[in-house]
């Protein structure tokens, strides 16, 4: 026999050409999306084979990575992180850092190769990296459109059905946004196991809508294709009767196709084979000896590839046992050798097969005993990011420890943490909780401790958007806190209970729980809780339009908050004072605050800075001081992309330019700003106000008929006082430059309305 699989892509030429395809589109500025799915061992980490080796003919950067299963616990941006270490080991330093460029501070943490070339350590406190994650998506969107800039680049992610929620959530954003980048992004999915209404599948169904996307599904070979499959695997054509005989036993499945072919041609074995995957697989398995499958069961059950120096000591075996052992597993067709000299499953599906063969006592004590051993030996763990922790709190919790395992899933969630993996630290500090009625007396948490676990697990839940779970933690700590009955930890946790409420719309319940927190959270001494809960109070009724009201509280927050010391909270606190006054008609009062929370954020490139600053620049603009508001406009702009922010808040950024700009005349430029503004969004519709600014510019060109598309297809139950006014006036303008100055009027009435209802005197003017 030539080899174990076929060394060419057989019955996938139309498959290809679509690839080929897409190629073809994206290098014309067209992002595309390819979905590969179908069943385990059709095929799809084949036909990615194939397209990886005609993009880079054709003179494309590949990045390519694949998911793993890891108990439902994939390690946080697995696919990224091998897809950039291989990339950083085979290009010149210099070229590295040109490419990746401002994303490089923000890999450091996840990539040991980043942190060399740039230097320093990785950070280890939780919440410095936590607020880095929206960043860290910009920088790397731009980074691929970098790599694309020459030929277009290809991006592959395999096995997305094990997909950990991290790179799920920078695999969303992605899609979302790419707007004119030279990719193709390939994702393949395993669907047997997924059954209907799978996330995987609705997620997957999702990105579908996605402009570009197209979707392969794999079906299994005709006749033919395993014919010609299994001649080019045993360098010659088989006999009429054994392909006839694998054909009808693989029913055309080409994994099934070739093992049947390798377990056949070796006379050791029984011609009676059932035509099931897993019964060929453990055909392979059980023929191995007493001395190699004790090796694979515990590299089965280790979850990832091992060595000797792994699972000797597990198995008490010296490391020339494990290692003849390995060669022997290898040369069966089970396992393959890695460059770096480590063994993994040919397939993991393999891998999946053997540990669920074993009984639940064997895999407790496997479990046990790679558990000891890596914390016998750190430097045998997985050197992915936060897979270290991660692979012990798996390890002790599969050996049934819930001592260890509760300890473990504690660093384990602060290591995804610190990557802003906040789906893997929440799903950590999930296990952690159902672990403590199991934990013995001198070990259990406090009240204290569960409490706290709670406040962070909601505040992962909530990162992570799941809201309800979020509600439902802050819930059950209140519960915990209520013994206690101490203001400064009830207060907080009120507060935060109204935001989530908040922000799912339940407006007025928040009002209710935000004013119960600043009822709770004492006045005196003045503390940056009490800032807090004032400031959040003060800002929801902002938000509501009600001016007067939030006025004194935002100003009892900044005098808490100076009194505190919290000079984060005294910024929040003044730009929703300064916003409140300009609409209360009382402007120099009011932009003098929003100067000074301005001036408070600071001038790092901060989500914090970016804000007040264009809080600034648009009530500069409502009291008509352009060309000051340009300029802090045009500044947050700049702050926003050193900050890799651009794409988080560059529409609502180059609508206030364009905003100003037109106001000022300057109509080429307007146009300019606001056409790159609507390359942020994939259906160049813009946020509202976007679209609010580009109508009025294209109606006093002229362009009419346009204007009032994009005016007409704005949700007007969703917009802000403010902004309902500004659509009113560009509709009016639209209507009466369009010859129809009855509609024109209908416009004024309903914007004069929405105007005196807020109590915005500015705008009611």
């Amino acid at each position: 026999m030539g080899t174990r699989s076929s060394p060419i892509t057989v019955g996938r030429d139309d498959e290809l050409a679509r690839i080929d395809d897409a190629r073809d589109r994206a290098a014309r500025g067209v992002p595309v999306l390819v979905f590969i799915r179908g069943e385990a061992g059709i095929g799809k980490s084949r036909l990615v084979a194939e397209a990886i080796d005609r993009a880079r003919a054709a003179g494309s950067l590949v990045l390519h990575g694949a998911c793993l299963e890891m108990d439902g616990q994939g390690l946080p941006y697995l696919p990224l992180v091998e897809a950039l270490r291989i990339f950083i080991r085979s290009t010149p330093a210099p070229r590295v850092v040109e490419v990746l460029g401002p994303a490089m501070d923000d890999l450091r943490p996840l990539i040991p190769e980043v942190a060399a070339l740039v230097g320093g350590e990785a950070p280890t406190d939780p919440a410095e990296a936590a607020g880095d994650r929206a960043r860290l998506f910009e920088r790397l969107l731009g980074a691929f459109g970098r790599m694309g800039a020459e030929a277009p680049l290809l991006a592959v992610v395999e096995d997305v059905q094990w997909i950990d929620p991290a790179t799920h959530d920078l695999i969303t954003f992605l899609v979302r946004n790419v707007t004119t980048e030279h990719i193709v992004a390939i994702l393949t999915c395993r669907t047997d196991d997924l059954g209907p209404g799978h996330p995987v599948l609705a997620w997957l169904a999702e990105l579908g809508r996605a402009p570009g996307a197209t979707r392969i599904d794999l079906e299994r070979l005709t006749r033919a294709d395993v014919e010609r499959q299994l001649a080019a695997i045993h360098d010659e054509p088989v006999s009429i009767d054994l392909a006839r005989s694998i054909w009808e036993r693989s029913g055309g499945h080409p994994m099934f196709a070739e093992e049947l072919l390798a377990v056949t041609d070796d006379p050791t074995e029984d011609d009676a084979i059932p035509p099931s995957l897993v019964d060929i697989l453990m055909t392979r398995v059980t023929r191995l000896d007493d001395r190699v499958l004790p090796v694979v069961r515990a590299l089965a059950v280790a979850g990832r590839p091992g060595d000797e120096r792994l699972l000797g000591p597990v198995l008490d075996r010296s490391a020339g046992e494990v290692g003849a052992a390995f060669r022997e597993a290898a040369a069966r067709g089970v396992l393959t050798t890695l460059p770096d000299g480590r063994h993994e499953f040919r397939h993991e599906l393999l891998r999946e097969i053997v540990e669920r063969d074993l009984s639940f006592g064997e895999r407790r004590d496997l479990h046990e005993a790679l558990a000891r051993r890596l914390e016998e030996r750190p430097d045998l763990a997985d050197d992915r990011p936060a897979a270290a922790t991660s692979e012990l709190a798996r390890h002790w919790a599969g050996a049934d420890r819930p001592p260890e395992a509760y300890r473990a899933a504690l660093s384990a969630a602060a290591a995804a943490e610190t990557i802003n993996a906040f789906a893997d630290a929440h799903r950590q500090l999930e296990r952690a909780m159902e672990l403590e009625p199991r934990l013995p007396g001198d070990v259990r948490p406090t009240p204290a401790d569960r409490l706290a676990t709670r406040q962070r697990a909601a505040t992962m839940a909530d990162l992570a958007g799941d809201r309800e779970r979020a509600l439902e933690l802050v819930h059950e700590a209140l519960e915990l806190a209520e013994p206690a009955n101490d203001p400064m930890v009830t207060g907080p946790l009120h507060s935060r209970l109204a935001f989530l409420m908040w922000a799912g719309g339940d407006s007025e319940e928040a009002l209710v729980e935000h004013r119960r927190a600043v009822e709770l959270v004492p006045a005196d001494p003045p503390t940056v809780e009490r800032a807090a809960v004032l400031g959040g109070l003060g800002g929801a009724l902002m938000g509501l339009g009600r001016w007067a009201e939030s006025r004194p509280i935002c100003m009892a927050a900044i005098d808490c908050a100076r009194a505190a010391g919290a000079v984060v909270e005294e910024s929040r606190a003044r730009t929703m004072l300064g916003s409140d006054l300009v609409a209360l008609g009382e402007l120099d009062a009011g932009l003098e605050e929003l100067r000074e929370a301005h001036r408070l954020a600071g001038h790092e490139p901060s989500e914090l800075t970016v804000v007040t600053g264009y809080n600034l620049a648009l009530n500069l603009l409502a009291t008509d001081r352009l060309e000051e508001a340009r300029d802090v406009a045009v500044e947050a702009q700049e702050i926003a992309r050193i900050g890799g922010l651009e794409r988080r808040y560059g529409m609502e950024l180059a609508a206030l330019v364009g905003d100003i700009l037109l106001r000022l005349g300057r109509w080429d430029d307007a146009d300019r700003v606001t056409a790159v503004g609507l390359a942020l969004d994939q259906r160049r519709r813009g946020t509202p106000y976007l679209a609010v600014v580009r109508s009025r510019l294209l109606a006093r060109r002229g362009e009419i008929a346009e204007a009032m598309e994009r005016l007409e297809a704005i949700d007007l139950e969703r917009l802000e006082p403010d902004l309902a006014v500004s659509h009113a006036i560009a509709v009016a303008e639209a209507a009466l430059l369009g010859g129809q100055p009855a509609a024109s009027l209908d416009a004024v009435d309903r914007g004069m309305a929405a105007a005196i209802e807020s109590g915005d005197r500015v705008w009611s003017a």
